[in-house]
């Protein structure tokens, strides 16, 4: 069962550590990639209620990502603290848009824009399938909880 009470858009806060980084210290850039989607698994079980795994293991339904893209606005290092902000920017039939947005936690100066579209997958098959109503409806109230309609 789906929370609605948690808040929206869904944040939380990462500290950048060494494996994160190259060697001078700065996040090596496909490493934003995995802090997005640490984000997402967390969405689900703590902005929305969701068992990630269960869906996985029991419903064999997966959201791999179709697309990724990032713009890249200013430095981390490590050490530093980031916020992470996840809104849904697009539902589709199969497909979710999701916005990620990465900003430092002690100066709010944006890092990183992400942008990903995942799809809907059933595990056996390997092929995408229409999101279920069940968790359509989720998706929904979030995007609600988050003040906009969902194109």
């Amino acid at each position: 069962m789906a929370s609605d009470t948690a808040t929206a858009p869904f944040r939380s806060r990462r500290l950048v550590r060494l494996a994160d980084c190259d060697p001078v210290g700065v996040v090596y850039f496909p490493r934003y990639f995995d802090l997005f989607h640490g984000l997402i698994e967390d969405w689900f079980g703590q902005g929305l209620g969701l068992d990630y795994w269960r869906l996985l293991r029991e419903d064999g339904l997966a959201f791999p990502v179709a697309h990724a893209e990032a713009d890249y606005r200013a430095s981390s290092r490590m050490g530093e603290t980031l916020d992470l902000e996840l809104r849904i920017e697009r539902l589709g039939e199969r497909s979710l848009t999701l916005r990620i947005d990465v900003s430092g936690a002690v100066d709010g100066a944006v890092r990183v824009k992400g942008r990903l579209v995942t799809v809907a997958t059933d595990l056996a098959s390997g092929r995408s399938v229409p999101i279920p109503e069940d968790l359509r409806a989720v998706f929904r109230r979030y995007v609600g909880r988050c003040g906009r309609e969902v194109a």
